[in-house]
C-alpha cells in the first residue's frame, strides 16, 4: 500500500511540474495534476478489471501488453485533461509526452529504492490478512 502511495504522489506531482513548465502557469497545473490525478485512478480500476476477465489472462506477454494498454490510455488522458483544462492541443501535445517519458524513468527509480528497503518485504497470506481486518 505505502509503495501505490508513494508513486501516486510522487507521479501527481510530476503532473505538476511538468504542467507547470509547459505552461508557464501554476494555477494551471494545479487544475491539470489533480484533475489527472482523479481521472487516472477510477479508468485504472476499470482497466484492472477488464484485464481479470478470463478470455484476457491467457494474451500472451499479458504484463507487456496491460502494461502498453494503460500507458497508452494514461497518455490519451493526460493530453486530454490538458485539453480540457487549457484548449491547447499544442500544451497538450508537449506536456503528454514529456509527462509520459519522465514517468517510465520515475516508474524504474521508485522500483529500485523500494528494492532496497525491507518495508512491505512479508508476504501474507489471503487468510492472515483477512483475519487482520476483522
Amino acid at each position: 500500500m505505502c509503495k501505490g502511495v508513494t508513486f501516486r504522489v510522487l507521479a501527481t506531482l510530476t503532473t505538476v511540474i511538468v504542467s507547470y513548465v509547459v505552461t508557464g502557469a501554476m494555477t494551471t497545473a494545479l487544475k491539470i495534476g489533480p484533475l489527472d490525478f482523479v481521472l487516472k485512478l477510477a479508468v485504472f480500476y476499470a482497466h484492472e478489471r477488464i484485464w481479470l476477465q478470463p478470455r484476457l489472462q491467457a494474451v500472451p506477454r499479458r504484463s507487456l501488453a496491460k502494461m502498453w494498454s494503460w500507458k497508452a490510455i494514461a497518455l490519451s488522458m493526460t493530453v486530454g485533461t490538458t485539453i480540457a483544462v487549457t484548449g491547447r492541443a499544442d500544451l497538450a501535445l508537449k506536456l503528454g509526452p514529456l509527462d509520459f517519458f519522465l514517468k517510465l524513468f520515475l516508474f524504474y527509480a521508485h522500483e529500485r529504492i523500494w528494492d532496497a528497503i525491507p518495508y512491505g518485504r512479508r508476504l501474507v497470506s489471503c487468510e492472515e490478512d483477512q483475519k487482520k481486518t476483522q
